[in-house]
């Protein structure tokens, strides 16, 4: 083995072990937010959202673009409205239809959250 490509060797185990550790920890020391009182952690955090409505997990299961046509996503105590890209992603059949209609906070921590925050409107507290 030339120097090279030992030094390349070394740096693609590094960051293959750095993306594993990083994943394991998000996914280990996540505290689910079944045990989390969503509306109090909202109203203590986020001000602007505490007069939303409280959407359950039975509510928020039935807005899943197929029991109603609505898509949402329950996301770190909030509850996403993501039907305009019902077509593209989330719909039924689409590459992130397992996040819709529950609170994917797990997921969306390791990928994808801040784009969930960024483009769709909350439109509720997810409730227990």
């Amino acid at each position: 083995m030339t120097g090279k490509f030992l030094k390349i060797l070394v740096l693609i185990i590094f960051l293959a072990a750095s993306v594993i550790f990083v994943g394991a920890g998000l996914f280990f020391h996540y505290q689910p937010y079944s045990n989390v009182n969503c509306e109090k952690a909202v109203k203590e955090t986020a001000p602007e959202f505490a007069n939303l409505l409280v959407i359950s997990k039975e509510e928020l299961a039935q807005n899943n673009g197929v029991a109603k046509p609505t898509v949402y996503i329950g996301f770190d105590c909030l509850v996403y409205d993501v039907t305009v890209a019902k077509n593209t992603y989330y719909g039924p059949g689409k590459g992130y239809h397992f996040l819709v209609g529950r609170d994917s906070t797990k997921q969306l921590l390791i990928f994808g959250g801040s784009i969930i925050r960024r483009k769709y409107p909350v439109v509720g507290i997810l409730g227990n």
